[in-house]
């Protein structure tokens, strides 16, 4: 097992993409991404501020997140993946993706980063189950979780921003699960 220092540090290896710690010279790139009126449809608006996104993925002293930028072979950024609502002690988290670079939706980069990340944490870690949440109508993403192994566990309806209901669906993957 790794310490959680060492885990802050990882850079983890997958078949198409790497899996390295965010460095300040990625916060304008990871702002824009998690601004972009695309992606925020699908995964919600996180940060008003570049300085808000500093905070969150530059702070060493959060022990229930951790956050890897995504890069290509080629060494180019190409989104970000993250482990939050850590729990140490139940073993488990929850576990979001973003390909920011939309000319590479659909390409399998964020299949291979979970897979990566699920790897990484499975065999270095104590953590034992990972869920998400996923917007139903969200299929590209629902078709990824379900290569990598995640399985639905239940739904959930919530308000969006339009004041619509969204149906959310609940998936989790233990080590067992993971389709390698």
């Amino acid at each position: 097992m790794v310490s959680v220092a060492e885990l802050r540090q990882s850079v983890m290896r997958g078949s198409r993409v790497n899996l390295r710690p965010v460095r300040e010279s990625d916060i304008k790139a990871l702002f824009q991404w998690v601004t972009d009126k695309e992606i925020v449809r699908w995964a919600g608006k996180k940060f008003d501020t570049e300085e808000e996104a500093r905070d969150w993925y530059l702070s060493v002293h959060h022990l229930q997140k951790r956050s890897w930028i995504i890069e290509t072979a080629s060494g180019d950024a190409i989104g970000e993946v993250e482990l939050t609502n850590i729990s140490w002690r139940l073993h488990t988290g929850e576990i979001r993706i973003i390909i920011g670079e939309k000319s590479l939706w659909n390409k399998g980069f964020g299949e291979d980063a979970i897979r990566t990340c699920l790897q990484g944490l499975f065999e270095s870690t104590s953590i034992r189950e990972v869920f998400l949440k996923v917007d139903r109508r969200n299929l590209r993403a629902l078709r990824c979780y379900q290569k990598v192994g995640f399985q639905a566990k239940g739904r959930l309806t919530l308000r969006g921003s339009e004041d619509k209901p969204r149906a959310i669906l609940l998936m989790k993957i233990t080590r067992g699960d993971l389709v390698t």
